[in-house]
């Protein structure tokens, strides 16, 4: 018989790890005595049936359970959970108490600077091929001026990083419980953009292309 875990002796901060990453719809009851403790300790965030960690509240506490003590530098970003890349971490399907699954949300200033961005160096990248002339930075100050098959290679590699930003943007209106796949086809197509700039930037090697420093 597996041992059930003294969610009690758990720290705050813990107790937030294991919020963000337990399996509800296969242990149900084990997650809503893990609300219920964070809860009590008031660092539980309700909004209709999803459940989120108070970071605020957490960070904000001086001492965890068992006497340990938080750092400076946790302390010092009080509030500060920065949302990380799409592809950076798999996702995590969220259930209610009941099993439901939760749909997963991206902020709007998330979904329009995706959407923006994508559609700038789409518009940047055809604009450069048709011309037969794509500058790309590769440093601050350093630019590289792309023709012929080596600025098309690089127009996919442009392509493949917008479709990998719109895939965040249409999972959030995707409510279905399929967030791997999203994150599969954005890390397919993260994959192929940096590969197609490697073999833009080889390929214009060979082909004269032009650098310049600014």
């Amino acid at each position: 018989m597996v041992e059930e875990p003294n969610f009690e002796r758990y720290s705050n901060l813990e107790l937030a790890d294991i919020l963000e990453n337990i399996d509800r719809g296969s242990y149900p009851e084990r997650f809503k005595q893990l609300c219920l403790i964070m809860e009590n300790r008031g660092i539980l965030l309700k909004d209709g049936q999803s459940f989120e960690p108070n970071y605020d509240i957490i960070y904000r506490t001086s001492s965890l359970i068992g006497g340990e003590k938080q750092s400076d530098s946790k302390a010092s970003n009080i509030g500060q959970k920065p949302r990380p890349a799409f592809t950076a971490k798999k996702p995590q399907p969220k259930y209610d108490v009941n099993g439901t699954y939760i749909p997963n949300t991206v902020p709007l200033d998330r979904r329009l600077m995706n959407s923006f961005f994508s559609l700038c160096i789409i518009a940047y990248g055809v604009y450069g091929l048709l011309n037969n002339s794509l500058w790309i930075p590769l440093t601050r100050s350093l630019l590289v001026e792309l023709n012929g098959i080596a600025a098309f290679i690089m127009l996919i590699s442009i392509l493949s990083g917008a479709i990998m930003l719109l895939a965040e943007v249409v999972d959030h209106y995707d409510k279905r419980d399929n967030e791997m796949r999203y994150f599969k086809v954005a890390r397919f197509f993260r994959n192929v953009a940096y590969g197609a700039f490697s073999t833009a930037i080889i390929c214009g090697l060979f082909t004269g292309a032009q650098f310049q420093s600014t």
